[in-house]
This record gives C-alpha cells, structure tokens and sequence, in this order.
C-alpha cells in the first residue's frame, strides 16, 4: 500500500453491496434509443440551461438600458426588466397578458429589441414632454406596445373628455389612462356621474387630485357618509378630501366580498 493509499479512508464494504451498486450503475447507464439515456438527459439539460442563460443575459442587458434611463429604483427598474424581456424572448403569453391589462396589443407593435423599446419611449417622451417617461413607465409598462399614433390621439380626445383637468399630469401619476382602449369616453362619463353625485365639488379639481375618481364607483360610499354625517354637506367634505369616500369604498368593498 502507497502513501496516496494509506492517506484515504476505505470503508469496508461488503462484496454484495458493491455488487448491487455495480448493478444499479449499469441499469442506469444503459443505452436507450440511437445513443442512450445520458446522452439524452445531458442535451435535454443543456437545452434548459441555455435557455436560461439566454433569458438571463437579455435581462441584464435590458436592466442595463434602464438604468441609463435614469430608473435608478432597483424594483421599479426590475419590473421594467421583466416585462421588456418577456417581449424580447418573445413569451407566448405576452398577448393574453396585455388583453387582460385592457390593451389591444398589435402583436407587430411589440418591441422585440432594445433599439426597439428606446425608439418607442422616445416616441412616447415626445406625446408627452411635461412627463419624465422613463421614470413613471415602471407602473405601466404595456404602454409601450400601444402605437404612438393611437396614444397620440388618446391624449388629445383626454383633454376633449376632461375640461379643466390637466391631463398631463394625471398621465404622469398613472399612465392607466392611456392604456386604456376607451379612456376618453370612460373619462366623459365619470366626469358627469362626479357632477350627479357631487353637485357642489369641483369635479374637475376633484380629478385633478384623485384620478382613480375616473374608474371607481363611489356612489356606496357616498351613500355610507350621508348616512353617518346626516347633517354635513357631503360634496364640500369630499371636495376638500376626496380620498375620504375612496377609502371607505375600498373598506366597504372589502368587507363585501
């Protein structure tokens, strides 16, 4: 026995153990198809891990673009990076998603590089030149994939629907507004429900401070401070603090469901 042997623990194994590990071994290695089961399971892995490395470094390229932006918040930047690489790599699921967001995706309109995504930011940057896109596009980021003509003539037919209301810096709080197929005509109508419902607010005001005005029903929620402040001018009180009927219709809703 060498020195190399006598520095290494041997375990005394029985001879029928081995046997069985032997046997194990060679079920295990044993050919399957044209060139066996390892050969397979290694391509099959390699597969999976280029796939990965693929997707990892289009996503740290497009974190990179980002951060140039002058998106220097790493979760806002993060979620800009995920979006971004799921429409390079091409995700089958890209459509379905902005479906359910209310985008109608032109499937040609989806930027499928990083020179593409630039070119539409600045397109998106030039409709709206009060707005530091690249740093509010973390909420909303399907809006990329909307043509600049369409979200052009979404601000335009805004501005129709919401007099009085600068609209630019309701899109710079959420760009929900135009993602939205039809935004306008769902701004015209909760202009005038607003002015029912609250006939001595400021309706335009009342926007102007709490977009999200625009898409929720607070009609309930009036209804439960009438009740509980019989004696108050209700309208006046929301005009002063319109996220006072908001949260108690998101309380109510909750406790609903």
């Amino acid at each position: 026995m060498n020195g190399l042997t006598r520095s290494l623990h041997i375990p005394n194994i029985p001879n029928k153990v081995l046997d069985q590990r032997s046997s194990h071994r060679l079920q295990r290695c044993s050919p399957r198809g044209k060139f066996g089961h390892n050969f397979q399971t290694l391509t099959k892995d390699q597969g999976s891990y280029m796939r990965t490395q693929c997707s990892l470094s289009t996503y740290e390229a497009v974190n990179e673009f980002w951060l140039e932006q002058g998106v220097t918040r790493e979760a806002h930047r993060k979620h800009l990076a995920t979006e971004c690489t799921t429409w390079i790599e091409r995700d089958p699921t890209t459509e379905k998603k902005l479906l359910t967001l209310g985008v109608q995706p032109d499937i040609r309109n989806i930027p499928r590089s990083i020179p593409e995504i630039d070119s539409q930011l600045r397109r998106l940057q030039a409709i709206l030149p009060g707005v530091s896109v690249a740093k509010v596009l973390w909420k909303r980021p399907a809006i990329l994939t909307v043509k600049s003509l369409e979200l052009a003539r979404r601000v335009s037919t805004l501005c129709t629907a919401l007099p009085g209301v600068d609209v630019g810096a309701i899109i710079k709080r959420d760009l929900m507004l135009l993602i939205i197929h039809d935004a306008s005509q769902q701004a015209e109508d909760a202009m005038e429900r607003l002015a029912t419902l609250l006939p001595n607010a400021d309706t335009a005001r009342l926007i102007q401070r709490e977009p999200s005005l625009l898409f929720q029903d607070i009609e309930d929620g009036l209804n439960y401070l009438r009740a509980a402040m019989p004696s108050q001018d209700i309208s006046r009180l929301i005009d002063q603090n319109p996220a006072i009927v908001l949260s108690i219709q998101s309380n109510r809703s909750l406790s609903i469901h």
